[in-house]
């Protein structure tokens, strides 16, 4: 079983017992900006595409990620108004680049 179906419906029983909740949208906001430590490679220029099996790594995830973030504002609910305007424009590109790759 994929670890982040498995662990989405627990965050929302144990959000009140996570005291560290702007890490996890830390973590969140580094991966969508493709940020995070795992991935960067200090071998590929800023201009050269990512290998093959890299993007598809990064496209994993970026939607666990994705997942995450779901499941924080089901989670939190109204409390996640704030964080929404952060995640939003993030979420919407890779939405956006999606849909338009599927119709094309």
């Amino acid at each position: 079983m994929n670890v982040r179906i498995a662990f989405s419906p627990s965050l929302y029983l144990f959000i009140p017992a996570i005291s560290d909740y702007d890490a996890i949208c830390n973590i969140a906001l580094q991966i969508l900006e493709q940020k995070a430590f795992c991935q960067q490679d200090p071998d590929q220029d800023e201009n050269e595409e990512a290998p093959e099996d890299q993007a598809e790594y990064d496209s994993v995830l970026i939607s666990s990620a994705g997942d995450l973030v779901a499941s924080l504002a089901n989670a939190l609910g109204p409390d996640f108004n704030q964080a929404f305007n952060t995640f939003f424009p993030l979420i919407s590109k890779y939405y956006v680049r999606f849909t338009l790759l599927f119709y094309i």
